[in-house]
């Protein structure tokens, strides 16, 4: 029953027109503010601010219809220091740099690239305690995509992403394929798949000690793979029916374990870690939607949803076996039905004034 007075803003300021584009920012929010009861609000007590560059070559030039190249820069940390020690050399968070490439070809395809790195960090949301800060070391990242022609009846495109950091030295690798087949005007088909492997990442692992303030972080191997299937048909230009289909799954497998010290560093445990913290986790969802424009801005909607979960700490190696015991496992369906009817004011009233 406490009222409580924040302070935000967000400052920019910029060059928006010609070749040469840039701006700077600035977004704050102090450690009372909280828009919670407005909607959705991650967190607060942060200052973030940075300044980006580009030029663009918007005419055909060669073999390019138009290029960009961009960087940026960016700074957090805290408006308040938190952590145990009050420290105000802890109120920094995290600070980054990236450049950008894209460019699109005379054949409408396409093509990007990116680098970014940043220096040391302070975590203070992965220990899960407030108070409490991870100091993690720095990291370096490239990424390129390419896209092709997607007015074309088959288009795909994918993504290469490789990277390293952190206080053990991870190594990431993720990569990404997607396509597009129309069929007809009014049927089309797209689907992607998704991979990721990651080694010697570092996360939390669990807790310890009577009052449970030991807290554990282990250095870990992550696996992710996610299938999307998108199915589309138009009856007619206003009324079609579409079938989405996603099966999520993600496996974390801790290979050693360590204590978090007051000052942010990983250490030895002075007792044993001998929880079993392996994470298998699946997540599989159908939707499907028919959709019905009967009058302009009036929908008629049915909405069935098939939603699967499951955890467990065993780890299941093959990939068909695995999404099977998914499906078997417990499901959650719901069938909605729902109608929008568009009322134009100033129609109705000139009806009511004539029948008047």
């Amino acid at each position: 029953g406490k009222n409580t007075t924040g302070y935000a803003h967000n400052i920019y300021l910029g060059k928006t027109s010609g070749r040469f584009n840039f701006n700077v920012w600035q977004e704050l929010y102090n450690d009372k503010y909280d828009k919670s009861d407005l909607g959705y609000f991650t967190n607060n007590n942060t200052m973030d601010q940075g300044v980006w560059a580009g030029y663009n070559w918007t005419k055909p030039r060669g073999r390019f219809n138009q290029m960009r190249l961009n960087g940026n820069f960016w700074y957090s940390r805290l408006v308040t220091p938190i952590d145990i020690l009050r420290r105000k050399e802890m109120m920094y968070q995290n600070a980054g740099l990236n450049f950008n490439f894209n460019a699109q070809t005379k054949k409408l395809w396409w093509i990007g690239a990116n680098i970014n790195g940043g220096p040391n960090r302070n975590d203070f949301y992965e220990p899960r305690s407030f108070g409490r800060v991870f100091r993690d070391k720095g990291r370096i990242n490239i990424n390129a995509w390419w896209e092709s022609n997607s007015s074309k009846k088959l288009s795909w495109g994918g993504n290469l992403y490789a990277g390293t950091g952190g206080v053990f030295h991870r190594k990431n690798f993720e990569s990404n394929l997607f396509g597009k087949i129309r069929f007809s005007s009014k049927f089309s088909v797209d689907g992607s798949a998704y991979i990721s492997f990651s080694r010697n990442q570092s996360g939390y692992a669990g807790r310890m000690g009577a009052l449970g303030d030991t807290i554990i972080f282990s250095r870990r191997n992550v696996n992710s793979v996610e299938n999307v299937l998108n199915i589309k048909y138009n009856f007619t230009n206003r009324m079609g029916l579409t079938l989405r289909t996603r099966h999520y799954w993600s496996k974390v497998n801790p290979v050693q374990f360590y204590e978090l010290d007051k000052y942010g560093d990983l250490q030895t445990p002075a007792n044993p870690f001998t929880q079993n913290v392996k994470q298998n986790y699946n997540y599989l969802s159908v939707d499907m939607v028919y959709n019905w424009q009967f009058a302009q801005g009036s929908f008629f909607s049915i909405v069935w949803k098939d939603i699967g979960e499951s955890f467990n700490r065993q780890f299941e190696k093959n990939y068909v076996k695995n999404l099977g015991n998914t499906i078997e496992g417990q499901q959650f369906n719901s069938l909605s039905l729902r109608v929008i009817y568009f009322l134009d004011y100033l129609t109705v009233r000139n009806k009511l004034k004539r029948k008047a």
